[in-house]
């Protein structure tokens, strides 16, 4: 049995169709219409109906804000409703006339049917129209007022505004910049971590030396410095935050400081969040919550080599079926293969490649309990020598596969470390083209 969306969509298709076999009808008119452009400043005031529902009324407030004011009172979407305006700043010219006097065919009538109408200051009219069903293309069916044709032309789609009043509600629970997050702190039920940027650098002050994982840290301040919900809740709403997961605060330059409450609740990919003094509960991905929890060792650098190629003088890789090949970078910075003699390399993959080895990153740390690393015979081993005398090994094991995500993973370890990394196959696939090795 169809549902009444496949049948809706079969009518918009057949009608399609008709369009293409048999042409236009005598309604056709001479020029196609266009919605005139506009500027997202010169907007004052939006207003949308679904259907018979109630009109929602969007007002520009101060400092670019917008705001509610039918068919509720309270803070809009701002990003939303800009990201509606910018469609309009050069125009939108209808892409092809359809059909006359059938609306409903469209989704152009009854409660099917969107008005939009945007206004600019003293309530002076900038533009209307209707949208109807989403058509093939990325366009929407549209009707424009005092007109009784249907268009073709892309509006943005129907998803943008098909939204109750409740939906245009402003789902922003965080935003400040990131490069303003001088520390964080974690607390858990059973620990506690605070991580201090000084100087650039992000430490532990429980364990200063601690290798801090400084991209995985910075990561984190960006994710934490911008959180958009979902939805949102009422202040009623069983997250968990009696004993919630982790109370996070964050200060901020100057000395202010915002607390995050994630609630011990659990559901798939969701977390549940409130702001520590505050009464809306949001509904935000659980991957915001999950950089809170992990333990010390989780925050440890991923980071396997971080230089520059230019500060090497010289790489080689040896693998475990005999092959080898050195690479050597000469004085105008290009590389070439200097062992085995008479052997030309590929310019582009050798620079892509070593760039690629010298900031090399792990996904992950693993114990190495109860597995066949295969370090002991290693597939590959690199050596790299530099131009200040130092020199570095990296040595790849036995590939297995991630249990959760398939994901392609190898065993690697860095001489004079003890930790044992696991690296994405895609990750030392250009490092290995280089030396003209695939994996």
């Amino acid at each position: 049995m169809l549902t009444s969306k496949t049948r809706k969509l079969v009518v918009v298709f057949g009608a399609m169709i008709a369009l293409l076999l048999f042409g236009p009808g005598e309604s056709q008119p001479e020029e196609l219409p266009t919605l005139d452009a506009f500027s997202a400043d010169s907007v004052e005031r939006v207003e949308i109906r679904v259907g018979a529902a109630n009109k929602v009324a969007l007002v520009r407030g101060e400092e670019e804000a917008w705001s509610l004011e039918q068919p509720l009172v309270g803070e809009a979407d701002s990003l939303a409703v800009e990201s509606i305006l910018e469609l309009f700043k050069r125009g939108i010219s209808m892409d092809v006339w359809v059909d006359s006097s059938d609306e409903a065919t469209y989704g152009l009538s009854g409660s099917d049917r969107i008005d939009v109408a945007f206004y600019g200051p003293n309530d002076v009219a900038l533009s209307a129209f209707a949208v109807g069903w989403d058509a093939p293309g990325g366009a929407s069916f549209v009707s424009l007022p005092d007109d009784v044709n249907v268009y073709r032309a892309k509006v943005g789609g129907r998803v943008r505004y098909q939204k109750t009043g409740a939906e245009w509600r402003n789902k922003m629970v965080m935003q400040i910049d990131p490069d303003s997050i001088r520390s964080f702190q974690f607390e858990r039920s059973a620990d506690t971590l605070s991580f201090l940027l000084q100087d650039g650098t992000w430490s532990l002050a429980e364990d200063p030396g601690f290798n801090l994982d400084q991209k995985g840290m910075r990561n984190i301040a960006k994710s934490l410095s911008r959180i958009r919900a979902s939805q949102l809740l009422s202040s009623n709403f069983e997250g968990g935050f009696e004993t919630p997961a982790s109370r996070v605060s964050i200060q901020l330059e100057g000395g202010e400081e915002k607390v995050l409450l994630f609630g011990s609740l659990q559901a798939k990919g969701a977390a549940f969040l409130k702001l520590e003094g505050g009464d809306t509960v949001y509904r935000v991905s659980s991957m915001k919550r999950d950089a809170t929890l992990g333990a010390k060792s989780d925050y440890r650098s991923l980071q396997i080599l971080e230089t520059s190629p230019i500060a090497l003088l010289r790489v080689r890789m040896d693998s475990y079926d005999g092959v080898f090949r050195e690479l050597s970078r000469r004085d105008d910075q290009l590389w070439e293969v200097t062992d085995p003699q008479n052997v030309t390399g590929n310019l582009q993959d050798m620079a892509f490649g070593l760039n690629a080895l010298s900031q090399l990153r792990a996904d992950g740390l693993h114990s190495g309990f109860d597995v066949a690393t295969g370090l002991d015979r290693p597939r590959f081993e690199f050596r790299l020598d530099y131009a200040n005398g130092d020199v570095d090994r990296i040595r790849v094991g036995n590939l297995f596969r991630d249990p959760n995500s398939s994901r392609a993973l190898f065993f690697v370890e860095k001489e004079g470390q003890e930790d044992l990394f696991v690296v994405r196959a895609a990750s030392l696939a250009p490092v290995l083209k280089a030396f003209n090795r695939s994996l």
